[in-house]
């Protein structure tokens, strides 16, 4: 196998060519998590990769719950199934809390300031939502200093604490019991095993290091996930690498051409992204600063970066080319604009 049958295989399970889901719940649960650093561009990651996904269908299911937004996996901002929340928030929580150990030390954040807090939140919470600016209002007149950052962590640590997530309204915040019926517990070892298939059926092929990367999991659990699924994982070396996928996972033809968003789990979905754009070029996608730029996706290979702008009646499309592109290559982009513009608009 080589590389290039790799991303081609990768298309098919990220949902982008091929058979399509219908709901935007299908599109988030199949690949387990879609980072949402950038909330405009996580729903069109949604809508893209639904049959026929419009805004309007992403934000109605973010709106009544059927998916959240929150952190899990790694410290930023993910959408999520409400029905996996719990079981990946319980697994996942510990690793993150980890990593912000050290800034919430320097915040003087400790766990009496982040238990009381957690007890003002509920009580401000019950039986509505509100927005975090309302939420910091409700700190701060009880004393609790929110500058420096701390009112990020302060809500962060609320939600991996399973108390809060994203409420009704955009921007809001509601009770995760009040969003999400209870479930039974998912026994650890059985929630690694959900979320390392989750992940290798709709990244895969991927390596160990790949979903370590995306799953914020250290490579002995990431080990341990894959040695759960046993015969349901196949695997195929290139080099030094040992790239894991689902049994009978199919490849597909590269597509025309893709707006693909901004931090698009096809390119931060794995640790090792080579041979998705030319060196000389990666700057441009991916910031020094960690920014995963919009992508212009033609025929396997990313030629340039794209952005929104306003425009009279609507929202227009800029591009920026990485080098001179053929009169092909513009019309598949046009079709590609054209699919953005439906999703847009289409109202249902």
């Amino acid at each position: 196998m080589t590389y290039a049958a790799i991303l081609r295989m990768r298309l098919v399970a990220q949902r982008l060519v091929g058979e399509k889901p219908e709901t935007p719940v299908e599109v988030v649960a199949g690949l387990g998590a879609m980072q949402s650093q950038d909330y405009p561009m996580s729903q069109w990651a949604v809508g893209l990769r639904m049959k026929e996904g419009s805004l309007e269908q992403v934000e109605g299911a973010i709106g009544r719950g059927e998916i959240l937004r929150t952190h899990v996996l790694r410290p930023t901002w993910h959408l999520v199934a409400a029905a996996d929340i719990r079981w990946m928030l319980e697994l996942t929580a510990p690793q993150i809390r980890a990593k912000m150990a050290f800034r919430e030390r320097y915040l003087e954040l400790d766990k009496e300031i982040l238990a009381r807090c957690r007890k003002l939140i509920g009580s401000a919470l019950a039986k509505k939502s509100l927005s975090r600016a309302e939420l910091v209002a409700v700190l701060q007149k009880a004393g609790i200093a929110t500058d420096d950052n701390r009112s990020a962590h302060i809500l962060i640590d609320a939600e991996l604490e399973g108390l809060i997530c994203s409420g009704p309204r955009k921007g809001s915040y509601a009770l995760l019991d009040e969003r999400v019926p209870r479930s039974p517990r998912l026994p650890r070892e059985e929630a690694l095993a959900e979320l390392t298939g989750r992940y290798f059926a709709g990244h895969g092929p991927a390596t160990m290091s790949d979903f370590s990367w995306w799953s914020g999991l250290g490579v002995r659990e990431a080990k341990k996930g894959i040695a759960a699924l046993g015969t349901r994982l196949q695997s195929v070396k290139i080099g030094e690498s040992e790239y894991w996928f689902p049994d009978g996972q199919a490849e597909a033809r590269m597509p025309s051409a893709l707006l693909l968003p901004a931090f698009d789990e096809w390119i931060i979905g794995y640790a090792d992204r080579a041979g998705l754009f030319a060196t000389e070029h990666e700057r441009k996608i991916i910031t020094v600063n960690g920014l995963f730029r919009p992508v212009l996706f033609c025929s396997g290979r990313a030629v340039g970066s794209w952005r929104t702008v306003g425009k009279k009646g609507g929202v227009g499309i800029e591009k920026e080319y990485f080098h001179p592109v053929t009169p092909a290559v513009e019309k598949a982009l046009k079709l590609a604009e054209r699919k953005y513009s439906t999703y847009l608009y289409t109202r249902r």
